[in-house]
């Protein structure tokens, strides 16, 4: 599979699509963060936005190992087998994957949401440290501003936590970074997803408000995102099993 196909246009595009998504289920988180800095010594509005942002570039950090070591799984078992056939077969699997996905967001399939049970192990061990990250220290406020880097770094390591938090559309990614090729193009896939899911999350916690979350404008997001990531789902499945020629639309779906 050629990188350059994926990243960005394929999986920055669904993470970009898939905000409704990521507003529902972690808008309420987002602006929690927004709360907690928008309390917390520091100075600027430009300083509280860069502080967001580094939790949520820490948040696609996390995404970035699951892709490298969903990848690294991947590349192993595609080594074993004969590698035409198994490609297309897995390539197959992938594309149903982001159709169970475009199910999921149309709100016609909860299938999706059963995958969120393979994090709740770990996630019951992370929960306690997350959950205490977004309340505010007692001495907070009472001192001086830390450096803006140190801030920075800080709210990098809480992403990193909140990362990991069980969501059926991440895991469904980080299985389909399972076919991307190897280390390499399984980060480099969830990179691209992690970016796309950016701008709607860092939005929400700058706001610290829950405007985007709801309503018939996130309805119809959801919508049309469900729409447009199902008929790239259709596009590449009917690629994988050889049943449509190449063409302009390989450019954001997942093909051989």
């Amino acid at each position: 599979m050629d990188v350059l196909s994926l990243f960005p246009i394929s999986a920055f595009l669904v993470g970009f699509w898939s905000s409704a998504h990521c507003l529902a289920m972690c808008g309420g988180l987002a602006a929690a963060a927004g709360q907690r800095s928008r309390i917390s010594p520091i100075r600027t509005r430009s300083e509280r936005g860069m502080e967001l942002l580094a939790w949520q570039l820490g948040r696609v950090s996390s995404y970035i190992f699951m892709g490298a070591l969903a990848g690294a799984i991947g590349a192993g078992f595609l080594s074993l087998a004969p590698i035409e056939g198994v490609r297309h077969a897995t390539m197959a699997f992938a594309n149903l994957l982001l159709i169970a996905l475009a199910l999921h967001l149309l709100r016609v399939s909860q299938w999706v949401v059963r995958l969120e049970q393979i994090g709740s192990h770990l996630w019951k061990w992370l929960a306690p440290l997350a959950a205490k990250s977004l309340t505010p220290a007692p001495i907070e406020g009472l001192l001086p501003p830390p450096p803006l880097w140190r801030t920075m770094a800080r709210a990098a390591r809480i992403g990193l936590l909140w990362g990991w938090l069980p969501c059926g559309l991440v895991y469904t990614m980080v299985i389909t970074a399972s076919v991307s090729g190897g280390v390499a193009s399984g980060a480099l896939w969830m990179l691209g997803f992690g970016l796309g899911t950016i701008p709607a999350l860092w939005l929400a916690s700058m706001t610290a408000g829950h405007a985007f979350t709801q309503g018939p404008r996130a309805d119809r997001l959801r919508q049309a995102a469900g729409v447009l990531i199902l008929v790239f789902g259709l596009w590449g499945l009917a690629r994988a099993v050889g049943l449509a020629p190449p063409g302009w639309l390989d450019a954001f779906c997942i093909t051989p």
